[in-house]
């Protein structure tokens, strides 16, 4: 992974991006939101099932 810095990105890269965002941010916190539930319950069962051993 490599850092760019702010001054590298053009102007119009970084505005196609947060339009992006803004576009999509009803799914991007609707997917973020299943994964949170997701690993959340993995973690409630795999504490479950070690308590049963």
């Amino acid at each position: 992974m490599f850092l760019i810095k702010k001054e590298e990105l053009s102007t119009r890269e970084l505005s196609e991006t947060a339009q992006w965002i803004k576009d999509n941010f009803e799914n991007i916190f609707l997917w973020f939101s299943v994964l949170c539930i997701l690993i959340s319950f993995l973690f409630i069962l795999r504490l479950y099932f070690k308590r049963q051993k």
